[in-house]
């Protein structure tokens, strides 16, 4: 592998802002190419979310082996891309990791920043239902799991200390923030500010630009939607992106997640606990609000 490579752009979002959507919408541009899996998880120290809940009651912490893997490894899982491609990848664990920023401006100091964020409270809500229906490894109640000291769900939503970490590495010019509240209104003018952004024709539009959805998977089977995830990365890591690519194109993808989860809407959160959420986040919104320059009070 040359000691030249070099990505384009990192997607380093909060979790449950619309990353998927937003990888495969960047992934859609014929200049564009995004890694296989689009969630390379390298830059970061400790294992993602998902992976700590399972491992919880066991000394930690739980460092994340990609990390200690070289550069060779990681542009394997852009083996499938043309030269002269803009390429990059999306793992939301960057943003809250707080190694990852440093370690990202190491190896890529000239590298574009891709912000998603969601109001804090829906974006608690919706990964919680993750965690329970589609991956099982959630099984408190969400008015419980919130109230809980440490709580991923409420650290993950303090946004205002995760982007300054950024924001003291990398310039302002070189970070473009999009807001989940956006996607769902305008998606098309979403993407064509982000298309600009990453110096690539803004006029091209997708013909799958709907909009992000709002409901959750339920996994019908425990441990099939991981198994799926791992098995791309898996093929990724071993220069066998092609292979993953290809399934994506036949869209065999869909129709597996189709025969191995549901749709399901889960119910409101109780009215208690959003108020109790407001006042756990209330602070960090202001502290938002400060950095970007904007009004969040649709947030509260």
């Amino acid at each position: 592998m040359k000691n030249d490579f070099k990505i384009d752009f990192v997607g380093i979002a909060a979790a449950k802002s619309g990353t998927t959507w937003l990888a495969h919408m960047l992934d859609a541009h014929p200049q564009i190419c995004v890694s296989e899996p689009k969630e390379v998880c390298y830059f970061n120290r400790e294992l993602n979310s998902s992976e700590t809940i399972k491992q919880k009651g066991l000394a930690g912490p739980f460092l994340n082996k990609n990390r200690d893997k070289p550069i060779s490894w990681y542009a394997n899982h852009f083996s499938h891309c043309r030269v002269g491609s803009i390429i990059g990848e999306y793992s939301p664990v960057y943003f809250y990791d707080p190694e990852a920023p440093y370690a990202i401006k190491r190896a890529f100091p000239g590298v574009k920043l891709i912000v998603a964020l969601r109001n804090p409270i829906e974006r608690a809500y919706s990964e919680y239902w993750m965690f329970r229906s589609s991956f099982k490894i959630e099984e408190r109640p969400f008015d419980e799991a919130v109230r809980e000291t440490g709580t991923m769900y409420i650290r993950k939503g303090l946004y205002s200390e995760q982007l300054a970490r950024y924001f003291n590495l990398f310039p302002r010019s070189r970070i473009h923030i999009i807001f989940y509240d956006d996607i769902r209104k305008n998606p098309k003018d979403v993407m064509r500010k982000l298309y600009a952004f990453l110096g690539v024709d803004d006029a091209f539009a997708p013909k799958e630009i709907g909009g992000v959805s709002n409901y959750a998977k339920e996994s019908r089977i425990k441990g099939s939607v991981e198994f799926m995830n791992k098995t791309v990365a898996f093929l990724s890591a071993r220069n066998l992106s092609w292979i993953v690519r290809f399934l994506r194109i036949i869209k065999f993808n869909k129709a597996f997640l189709r025969i191995i989860t549901k749709k399901i809407n889960y119910p409101p959160m109780s009215e208690e606990t959003r108020e109790y959420l407001r006042g756990v986040f209330r602070e960090d919104i202001k502290k938002l609000e400060n950095l970007l320059c904007v009004d969040l009070s649709r947030w509260d």
